[in-house]
Protein backbone atom coordinates (compact mmCIF):
# COMPACT_ATOMS: atom_id res chain seq x y z
CA UNK A 1 0.00 0.00 0.00
CA UNK A 2 1.22 3.43 -0.54
CA UNK A 3 1.20 6.07 1.55
CA UNK A 4 -1.75 7.86 -0.32
CA UNK A 5 -3.75 4.95 -0.02
CA UNK A 6 -3.42 4.21 3.34
CA UNK A 7 -4.31 8.25 4.43
CA UNK A 8 -7.51 7.23 2.27
CA UNK A 9 -8.13 3.75 3.69
CA UNK A 10 -7.86 5.48 7.54
CA UNK A 11 -10.08 8.73 6.48
CA UNK A 12 -12.90 6.16 5.14
CA UNK A 13 -12.08 3.89 8.44
CA UNK A 14 -12.82 7.13 10.67
CA UNK A 15 -15.81 8.34 8.72
CA UNK A 16 -17.51 4.82 8.93
CA UNK A 17 -17.26 4.55 12.98
CA UNK A 18 -17.76 8.71 13.04
CA UNK A 19 -21.75 7.38 11.09
CA UNK A 20 -21.88 4.21 13.22
CA UNK A 21 -21.60 6.13 16.82
CA UNK A 22 -24.20 9.05 15.17
CA UNK A 23 -26.30 6.16 14.08
CA UNK A 24 -26.31 3.78 16.99
CA UNK A 25 -25.77 6.05 20.10
CA UNK A 26 -23.98 4.40 23.16
CA UNK A 27 -25.09 6.63 26.05
CA UNK A 28 -25.59 4.65 29.34
CA UNK A 29 -29.09 6.02 29.21
CA UNK A 30 -29.73 5.18 25.16
CA UNK A 31 -28.38 1.18 26.22
CA UNK A 32 -30.64 0.84 29.13
CA UNK A 33 -33.56 2.07 27.26
CA UNK A 34 -32.58 -0.43 24.25
CA UNK A 35 -32.86 -3.09 27.05
CA UNK A 36 -36.18 -1.74 28.29
CA UNK A 37 -37.66 -1.70 25.43
CA UNK A 38 -36.79 -5.65 24.22
CA UNK A 39 -38.09 -6.80 27.82
CA UNK A 40 -41.73 -4.28 27.19
CA UNK A 41 -41.56 -6.95 23.77
CA UNK A 42 -41.47 -10.11 25.36
CA UNK A 43 -44.11 -8.75 27.90
CA UNK A 44 -45.88 -8.59 25.33
CA UNK A 45 -45.95 -11.71 23.51
CA UNK A 46 -48.69 -14.56 24.69
CA UNK A 47 -46.49 -17.71 23.15
CA UNK A 48 -44.75 -18.74 26.73
CA UNK A 49 -42.36 -20.04 24.23
CA UNK A 50 -41.74 -17.45 21.98
CA UNK A 51 -41.88 -14.90 25.55
CA UNK A 52 -39.25 -17.00 27.29
CA UNK A 53 -36.76 -16.96 24.03
CA UNK A 54 -36.96 -12.87 23.80
CA UNK A 55 -36.41 -12.83 27.83
CA UNK A 56 -33.28 -14.77 27.14
CA UNK A 57 -32.57 -12.35 24.22
CA UNK A 58 -33.07 -9.36 26.60
CA UNK A 59 -30.81 -11.02 29.37
CA UNK A 60 -28.24 -11.16 26.93
CA UNK A 61 -28.52 -7.99 25.44
CA UNK A 62 -27.91 -6.45 28.94
CA UNK A 63 -24.78 -8.28 28.98
CA UNK A 64 -23.89 -6.92 26.17
CA UNK A 65 -25.08 -3.38 26.66
CA UNK A 66 -23.15 -3.21 30.42
CA UNK A 67 -20.08 -5.01 28.36
CA UNK A 68 -20.35 -2.06 25.67
CA UNK A 69 -20.51 0.23 28.71
CA UNK A 70 -17.86 -0.45 30.95
CA UNK A 71 -15.40 -0.97 27.41
CA UNK A 72 -16.38 2.95 26.45
CA UNK A 73 -15.32 3.52 29.98
CA UNK A 74 -11.75 1.85 29.22
CA UNK A 75 -11.45 3.42 25.65
CA UNK A 76 -12.09 7.28 27.16
CA UNK A 77 -10.00 6.05 30.38
CA UNK A 78 -12.93 7.31 32.25
CA UNK A 79 -12.18 7.13 36.57
CA UNK A 80 -14.19 4.93 38.73
CA UNK A 81 -16.80 7.84 39.61
CA UNK A 82 -17.43 8.29 36.30
CA UNK A 83 -17.97 4.20 35.49
CA UNK A 84 -20.42 4.32 38.31
CA UNK A 85 -22.16 7.52 37.08
CA UNK A 86 -22.48 5.64 33.74
CA UNK A 87 -24.27 2.34 35.40
CA UNK A 88 -25.86 4.00 37.36
CA UNK A 89 -27.69 6.07 34.64
CA UNK A 90 -27.93 2.76 32.68
CA UNK A 91 -29.79 1.67 36.07
CA UNK A 92 -31.87 4.41 36.30
CA UNK A 93 -33.34 3.41 32.29
CA UNK A 94 -34.19 0.56 33.86
CA UNK A 95 -35.71 0.99 36.83
CA UNK A 96 -37.69 3.59 34.47
CA UNK A 97 -38.92 0.87 32.46
CA UNK A 98 -42.97 0.11 32.97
Amino acid sequence: MTNRNIIVFALVGGAILSAYSILFPTSPTSLGKEVCECYKTARSYTNPDKKLRKVEYCGSLMQDNLNTLHQRGIDKDWSFEEVKNAQNEFDKALEACK
